[in-house]
């Protein structure tokens, strides 16, 4: 190693530079080998600790393990399952997902972040995987704390999933396993509301964990919720109200509330009320959607047109988000615009007649007669008697053809 240092001296002295020019590099080459070697060993020593120490890879699906294969401090799981935890109490549970996955790549054997992993993917709409990950749990190892938790969770994943004699038959068991069960006789009660002939049923369930624990939220709001349905917006304004009083950040309520002024045709409290719902959770797209059908009642349709923007952005396929853009492009002469919109809502709904007219509209606005006349004709095929489309096939036949419809 000195003799080469030596010869590139050498080589320096030879190109005709000036001592202190010669000093300067001599200087510069000494603190770059000192700089190389120092991030060579750093380098060398993390690799050597990751090597000794992988953190195991992220994946949807976490392998059963004993408790020795905790790879994180347990004050950081349980940091992320305090956060999880907050995120689903504020009706955020796509936000809680992340954390889950974390403290379960730090302990794949946890079994409160498996639990509640399962509980966010259900209020997230994710009922197959909801149900997934919590089959999956030892049910000889549920801590005693969790097991009603569990049992009732498991039931919803079943009925959301679509299985729900299944559901039903869990949910029994649960009730046979805790009669006092707030959650599970709230849940019985939401299963019962599914019966449009008689919700008596659900009254009672709701009523029954309400006198369990007077303090479950869920209970008031869903209580609220079915006296709404019912037509009874005295006594349902009165409940959720309370569920308010219980738990001011009780998003759910907030929006309920929201819908309840609206049909009550209380436009200032119904906007209070939707705003508040989206300062507490940004992401609710459809409470953002009933925003802008208020604002687009009251005329305001630029604002109304960024709520309904705003719902497109987060749910592209929201069929009515769709249509009311497309309005509104009708009525700003976008014509073209408004017919993409029309479009999507006829890939999933095709014989949404509604939808089919104003897109026959807006190709009549823009004079291709020929697809106005498709149009009108799908109409027709779907719903005979139709007047608007037949007097339209009649007016545009004539035009197109210089006759009647064939």
């Amino acid at each position: 190693m000195k003799t080469i240092f030596k010869k590139v001296l050498d080589l320096i002295r030879k190109s005709g530079l000036s001592q202190s020019e010669i000093n300067i590099i001599k200087k510069v080459v000494l603190v770059s080998f000192v700089l190389c070697i120092v991030s060579v060993a750093a380098i060398w020593s993390y690799l050597k600790i990751t090597t000794r120490n992988p953190l195991p890879a992220v994946s949807r699906k976490f392998q059963k393990s004993n408790s020795s294969s905790v790879t994180g401090h347990p004050i950081d799981i349980e940091a992320h399952l305090q956060i999880a935890e907050s995120y689903i109490q504020r009706g955020k549970p796509f936000e809680s997902i992340p954390h889950l996955e974390r403290a379960l790549q730090l302990s794949n054997s946890d079994i409160k972040a498996r639990y509640l992993l399962a509980r966010a993917e259900l209020e997230a709409g994710m009922y197959e995987q909801s149900l997934s990950v919590i089959s999956e749990l030892d049910q000889s190892a549920l801590p005693d704390t969790l097991k009603e938790s569990i049992c009732v969770t498991t039931a919803m994943a079943l009925f959301y999933s679509g299985k729900i004699t299944e559901s039903t038959r869990k949910l029994n068991d649960c009730l046979s396993s805790f009669p006092g069960s707030a959650r599970t006789l709230c849940f019985m009660g939401i299963v019962k509301t599914f019966n449009v002939i008689d919700s008596s049923d659900a009254r009672r369930y709701l009523e029954k964990a309400i006198k369990h624990d007077s303090s479950y939220v869920e209970a008031w709001y869903q209580l609220g919720r079915l006296e709404m349905v019912q037509g009874d917006t005295f006594q349902a304004r009165k409940h959720l109200l309370y569920a308010l009083e219980l738990d001011p950040l009780h998003v759910k309520s907030h929006a309920r509330l929201g819908m309840l002024y609206y049909y009550m045709h209380n436009f200032s409290l119904a906007e209070n009320s939707y705003r508040t719902t989206l300062a507490l959770n940004p992401g609710d797209y459809n409470t953002r959607y009933n925003l802008g059908e208020l604002l687009y009642i009251k005329g305001d349709t630029i604002t109304a047109l960024k709520e309904f923007t705003s719902v497109l952005h987060q749910k592209p396929d929201h069929k009515d988000a769709n249509f009311r853009v497309g309005l509104i492009s009708m009525r700003n002469n976008m014509y073209k615009e408004a017919i993409g919109y029309f479009e999507k809502i006829l890939q999933n709904d095709p014989n949404n007649i509604r939808v089919i007219l104003q897109t026959a509209v807006s190709y009549e606005k823009i004079g291709l007669l020929s697809d106005a006349l498709t149009m009108y004709k799908r109409i027709v095929s779907i719903e005979d008697l139709n007047p608007i489309a037949r007097q339209k096939i009649k007016m545009i036949s004539i035009q197109v053809n210089g006759t009647g419809p064939k």
